[in-house]
């Protein structure tokens, strides 16, 4: 979870959540969790106007852990950072 939580932005925001309270809840959610699997379609990456390091990613999620199976449709923004890594800032399920 550790790993997966560095790809987001201290600044991150998702569905009124910030980057610490996603954090917490996502170690709450993976906590027992024997496996995820994680796989994307349709996944498009488009520059965002006016901004030379802003993308939006757009991509269909399918989900499956020993708890859990989904398939949803995401929407992020992500940003490179002064380290010149690109983490995600704003996420959302459409």
């Amino acid at each position: 979870t550790s790993r997966y939580l560095d790809f987001y932005a201290e600044s991150f925001q998702t569905q009124g959540m910030s980057r610490e309270a996603f954090a917490r809840h996502k170690q709450r959610v993976n906590q027992g969790k024997r496996f995820i699997r994680v796989r994307l379609d349709e996944v498009g990456i488009y520059g965002y106007p006016g901004e030379r390091d802003v993308v939006v990613v757009d991509f269909v999620q399918h989900y499956e852990s020993d708890s859990f199976r989904g398939t949803s449709r995401k929407h992020q923004y992500w940003r490179r950072e002064p380290d010149g890594g690109w983490r995600i800032v704003f996420e959302e399920r459409l």
